[in-house]
């Protein structure tokens, strides 16, 4: 009996993914909740925040607002996952569930909507006067009554995630300077959010007559993952990178905005009686645009298609149940059948973890062994205290060498196990002391023996000293300098498409998109010069310079393409080749011997190896 499925999902194909196509690239189940950030911003809107710095265009206040909507598009597109909720406090209205004075949530912990982003960007344009809107308070509130707030907020989500953060932008840096209570209430309420896994992220700008100094109160109440986020520099104090520019804002903000999340996290056991733990990151994750869904429209509601999968047997056209339904593969012309416990069982090659084999010299990691992705691998204390002690020992220990690791590594349950290479890192910082690469392992997966494929290798034609020099006087010219820096590029498909739909969803404008892929064409002929016109001189009339081969008389008629050697069948057969066949090919064989061809490639050539096995 065979069956069909009446409607064809991703729920029950993934069970039969091939390995080779499994990227690394989704948290492990275990961790799934760490999918979901949030985040709270809080904006001071004071009478200071509103002031303009000389020599500069926009407030603090605007500054503020236009890195809340870029992280607000950017989330949109990016991972709807997240919620962000945003709180104005300074304000004359209010608007929290405490009832405080002076502080309005604009908007509760939630995914970002179109609403929230035009009102945003009104609010920007002046479209929507601030001050007539919510008002601004000149008398002084408690500032621990903020945190109190943003407490309220997270409490209000009951799905767990992987971190809860507040973005708090201000310019003043000494609140309640003058009176004691309210800055001891602040401080135990701030201090009171790290015991609860909530952590303050400040983002402090500076005044037209004063510099942001972090040290006169927020420094006791900053929590950093490490020591290289902390900000504070401690010659003099003050807040590092601080300013009220809109660049100046957004890199701070980007920095912080993605947090870390792990592809998985395992035990490296580097050798009897010794593991610590580790975790892998994607550093590069290619990204996709995001889904469209199936929905029915009814006036001016949308309503979301539910999917369901169902088995339907070819024969009797009896619907299956998942009991009734097994799996198999096809072997010598049979179809070997297993049940998903049978498969399950087959992937299965022992625990996740990752093991020490030994090192090879660095020079023995050749480029074209990168199988996949590379990931990042990083100590992890949770499970194996002293990991990070160890970790670097080892680090350190293979950068003197110049050395690679070699491991055998399970990343997750039921994956199939990899052999991967550790190519070390040392860290890098600026000349402001912030770091630009981490110390660790890059994580590269070697490929087994089954995934090298050959490449035909034909001789080609010599060039002569003349071409050679004249090629090099074209590459000179056209040398990039400097690095490449993936940050100037973006995906002209992927941003065309977000500013279709921004423009459809705020009611705006579709703007032009530049891609900065294509080639400058005039500036590359103006660099070259005669350049290119020499080097084509010296080469043979027999080149079309477009592609194409042209007749050696230079008649322009088009040599034919000589058609590769196709052996029969049977050859193929024979000498193991029946791949090389095309599929009209062994269709045709087939049908000459009263066999119905069906299905792909791989069912025609199991087809003809039985035949010609009997």
């Amino acid at each position: 009996m065979t069956s069909k499925t009446t409607f064809d999902q991703a729920a029950t194909s993934n069970f039969f993914q091939d390995d080779n196509e499994e990227e690394d690239t989704q948290v492990d189940s275990t961790y799934a909740y760490d999918s979901r950030d949030m985040v709270v911003f809080a904006i001071d809107c004071s009478s200071k925040m509103m002031v303009t710095n000389e020599g500069e265009e926009e407030s603090p206040f605007t500054v503020a607002l236009k890195c809340v909507q870029s992280v607000l598009l950017t989330k949109v597109f990016s991972n709807t996952m997240d919620l962000v909720g945003v709180v104005f406090y300074g304000t004359e209205k209010a608007q929290n569930p405490a009832g405080f004075d002076n502080i309005y949530i604009l908007q509760e912990l939630d995914s970002p909507s179109p609403t929230l982003i035009k009102h945003t960007g009104n609010l920007i344009k002046n479209i929507v006067s601030f001050d007539q809107e919510y008002g601004i308070t000149a008398s002084e509130f408690p500032l621990g009554n903020v945190f109190w707030t943003c407490v309220d907020m997270f409490s209000a989500i009951a799905k767990k995630t992987s971190s809860k953060r507040i973005f708090l932008i201000t310019n003043e840096d000494n609140p309640h300077h003058d009176n004691a209570n309210l800055r001891k209430t602040a401080l135990q309420r701030a201090k009171d959010l790290l015991d609860m896994n909530i952590q303050i992220e400040l983002f402090g700008l500076d005044r037209p007559d004063h510099t942001f100094n972090a040290n006169k109160f927020y420094k006791n109440i900053l929590a950093y993952e490490d020591e290289k986020d902390d900000h504070l520099n401690s010659k003099d104090g003050t807040f590092d990178k601080t300013g009220s520019k809109l660049e100046e804002l957004m890199t701070r903000i980007r920095r912080k905005e993605a947090k870390r999340r792990s592809l998985f996290s395992v035990p490296f056991t580097i050798a009897k009686d010794l593991t610590i733990g580790i975790k892998g990151y994607a550093m590069v994750n290619r990204q996709t645009r995001g889904q469209a869904r199936k929905v029915v429209t009814s006036n001016e509601r949308v309503q979301e298609v539910e999917t369901r999968t169902a088995y339907q047997c070819v024969d009797s056209q009896l619907l299956l149940t998942d009991m009734d339904v097994k799996y198999c593969y096809d072997y010598g012309g049979e179809q070997v059948v297993f049940t998903k416990d049978e498969i399950s069982s087959m992937r299965f090659f022992g625990e996740k973890g990752m093991k020490l084999l030994g090192f090879k010299p660095r020079d023995a990691l050749l480029p074209q062994y990168n199988f996949k992705h590379a990931s990042f691998i990083y100590p992890d204390e949770e499970e194996y205290e002293g990991s990070t002690r160890t970790f670097t020992a080892l680090l350190d220990a293979v950068l003197a060498e110049d050395n690679i690791v070699i491991c055998h590594l399970i990343s997750r349950t039921n994956n199939l196990p990899r052999l991967v290479a550790l190519l070390p890192q040392a860290e890098k910082c600026d000349a402001d002391g912030i770091q630009i690469t981490p110390p660790g392992f890059h994580m590269i997966t070697l490929p087994y023996a089954d995934d090298i494929r050959s490449i035909p290798v034909e001789s080609t034609p010599q060039p002569t000293e003349k071409q050679v020099d004249s090629m090099k006087m074209i590459i000179s010219k056209l040398f990039i300098k400097g690095d490449y820096d993936p940050l100037v590029f973006e995906n002209p498909s992927l941003q065309k498409h977000y500013a279709t739909l921004q423009a459809i969803a705020l009611d705006e404008e579709l703007e032009e998109i530049e891609d900065k892929t294509v080639p400058k064409f005039e500036m590359i002929d103006k660099r070259l010069g005669d350049e290119l016109a020499t080097f084509k001189t010296l080469i043979p009339d027999s080149l079309d310079y477009g592609g194409n081969k042209r007749g050696a008389a230079g008649d322009g008629n088009p040599i034919k393409k000589r058609a590769a050697y196709q052996p029969s069948v049977e050859e193929a057969y024979n000498t193991n080749q029946l791949d090389k066949c095309t599929v009209p090919v062994l269709k045709s064989w087939l049908t000459s011997k009263g066999i119905t061809p069906k299905g792909k490639k791989a069912d025609h050539i199991a087809d003809v190896k039985q035949a010609l096995d009997r």
